[in-house]
């Protein structure tokens, strides 16, 4: 699995966009992140030297 993060001055709010090469995969995906754990229901980010929680239920859509 490969993760990039861009920074895009001109962007109004975090995004986040995963890409898979197959439905299973996305699907795996997503279900992974609606069976986290309680203790894992956020997910960390790292912004212009800022760190974020993100709370997974603010994710609109990947």
């Amino acid at each position: 699995m490969k993760i990039r993060l861009e920074v895009d001055d001109q962007a109004n709010e975090p995004e986040i966009t995963i890409r898979a090469n197959s439905p299973q995969v996305a699907n795996a995906l997503a279900t992974a992140f609606q069976n986290a754990t309680p203790q894992y229901q956020q997910i960390a980010l790292r912004q212009r030297g800022q760190n974020y929680q993100i709370a997974l239920q603010d994710i609109l859509f990947f």
